[in-house]
């Protein structure tokens, strides 16, 4: 079978994904056969990137990562409308994003978690590293991370609240602030900075990386802290544990069909919340398993088949 995939080519992780199904997949894969039997919108928006006589004569699946009911508006409500009319089946990364967008659509919705390679993530020697950017962290520092974009639109300044940039400062400020370092890696974390500065919590970033420094990054933390509002897993979830670092979440996308109870933080606790007296990392890889992308990307190929 050959699938045409469609991606945002943002350099954001969907690219990544679009790539990984490439390379692991059974079938043939492209990213620009339009006379592919299928095409996968590996992103919502990106349908209207073809022509709509196209995708009226294939079969199409379209993606929906997360939706944020906040923002789920008029307008955007009437591309949801417009886009379904072309649109065969939808898959979700997480049950929470198929029940919000079950009542928009009487299409089928197929709930497959993300992938993770496990060949592109390692635990790397943590006091190494600390010795290698001795100038940033103190040997006895607990160093949290945070590696995402946490603002949007034109202001930098502007939170993007479903990624909870506002609840991960309230998160680490209830540590002993001169115990804390903060590690922030992405683009525009204008919000965050600004508040760690004026609490006078530290703070390290690094704004664009590659795999290589990201990966160094996670094997540099202590704990990595999830603190959305909105997800479809995150990818963190994977790549955290993969690099052996403890990692705590508020119950978005995959995080409770990846982590442990004690790892999930209720919204309304995590002011008080603190970290977990033990966070088992083999634990979590072991719940992994089956998302590993040589087992997993067969669940895809399955669901392509079906349709």
């Amino acid at each position: 079978m050959n699938i045409l995939c469609i991606t945002p080519r943002e350099g954001w992780v969907v690219d990544r994904i679009g790539i990984e199904f490439k390379n692991h997949s059974s079938h043939n894969v492209n990213f620009n056969d339009i006379n592919s039997e299928v095409i996968w919108l590996l992103s919502p928006w990106v349908w209207q990137s073809i022509p709509t006589h196209i995708l009226k004569g294939r079969k199409v699946l379209c993606t929906i990562h997360h939706e944020v009911p906040e923002k789920f508006d008029q307008a955007r409500l009437n591309n949801f409308k417009e886009r379904d009319e072309y649109v065969d089946a939808y898959h979700t990364p997480c049950e929470k994003t198929k029940i919000f967008i079950q009542q928009f659509t009487n299409k089928p919705i197929y709930v497959i978690g993300y992938w993770y390679d496990k060949s592109s993530w390692q635990a790397l020697d943590k006091n190494y590293l600390r010795e290698k950017y001795a100038s940033d962290f103190g040997a006895q520092d607990f160093v949290i991370g945070s590696f995402q974009r946490d603002s949007e639109g034109a202001n930098p300044n502007n939170p993007k609240l479903e990624k909870g940039p506002d609840l991960f400062f309230d998160y680490v400020s209830s540590f002993n602030h001169d115990a804390v370092h903060v590690l922030l890696a992405g683009w525009r974390r204008n919000y965050l900075i600004n508040r760690l500065k004026e609490a006078n919590i530290r703070y390290t970033y690094f704004e664009l990386v590659n795999a290589h420094k990201l990966n160094e990054l996670y094997s540099i933390c202590d704990l990595y802290a999830v603190m959305s509002r909105q997800e479809g897993g995150p990818q963190a979830l994977f790549e955290a544990p993969a690099c052996g670092t403890p990692i705590v979440s508020t119950d978005v996308g995959m995080a409770r069909d990846v982590l442990p109870d004690e790892c999930i933080i209720n919204f309304n606790d995590i002011k008080k919340a603190k970290i977990p007296r033990s966070i088992s990392v083999a634990e979590i890889k072991d719940k992994m398993k089956k998302f590993e992308i040589k087992n997993h990307i067969k669940n895809y190929d399955n669901l392509f088949s079906r349709l």
